[in-house]
């Protein structure tokens, strides 16, 4: 299925506001829905010192003409200071599936 579909990905260390974004996209019609994957490790450098946190992923599907603006919510309400948000394309997708995701991102 041809398609211009995207998963918008970042991680946050707060199950409460990674909720509250996802309303708040969903309420805005910028996804059609998202997945929040708990129990994340993320090791980095920040300021020079290694960072080990658990932090929760965040997938948004949605399709590419919604990313700009999705992204530029995102970095709004995101409390990191440097938040990670990255955008995925969808190389292929079940048919019924994504007519429910167009469905669900062009009604709104």
């Amino acid at each position: 299925m041809s398609n211009n579909f995207i998963i918008a990905y970042t991680t946050i260390d707060n199950f409460e506001k990674s909720k509250q974004i996802t309303v708040q996209l969903l309420q805005e019609k910028l996804i059609a829905c998202a997945n929040i994957i708990p129990n994340v490790t993320s090791i980095y450098e920040w300021n020079n010192q290694i960072e080990i946190n658990n932090e929760y992923i965040m997938l948004f599907k949605t399709q590419e003409n919604c990313y700009s603006k999705l992204q530029a919510r995102i970095l709004e309400m995101h409390p990191y200071d440097t938040p990670c948000v990255i955008k995925f394309k969808i190389a292929d997708i079940e048919k019924n599936f994504g007519k429910w995701l167009a469905n669900s991102i062009n009604m709104r």
